[in-house]
């Protein structure tokens, strides 16, 4: 699907600051990106419907920011390669009006955003 929910990466709440548990996992991503040359990327951050729409939205994208610094830091590769975008509570997948709901909206998720190019990658027996 050129998709990959980060389900493992935290930060503290209210902040952008990737929390150190996050960072062997992060590792583990960008090691694999990195093994795909041709393909871009997108770092998408979301938030639930808490707290004022501007504020969430600044944090979503201070949140994908920080996760493209890290990753392009831990491999230099990725340079150039990956762009952080913050959507706030635009695009929920869940519903904003239970606690599970609000957790799953919550999230940073990378997109490959040439996804022509990813049909190269997956056409290989």
């Amino acid at each position: 699907t050129g998709m990959l929910n980060l389900d493992a990466v935290y930060f503290d709440m209210g902040k952008a600051r990737i929390q150190p548990n996050s960072q062997p996992y992060l590792n583990l991503i960008g090691a694999i990106l990195v093994k795909y040359p041709k393909l871009r990327f997108e770092v998408g951050g979301h938030t639930d419907n808490k707290g004022k729409p501007a504020t969430n939205l600044k944090l979503s994208q201070s949140r994908a920011e920080a996760v493209q610094a890290f990753l392009v830091q831990a491999h230099a590769e990725l340079a150039g390669k990956i762009a952080a975008k913050g959507y706030g509570d635009t695009k929920s997948k869940a519903t904003n009006k239970t606690a599970d709901g609000r957790e799953l909206n919550r999230r940073v998720e990378i997109t490959v955003t040439n996804i022509d190019v990813l049909k190269e990658y997956t056409a290989k027996p």
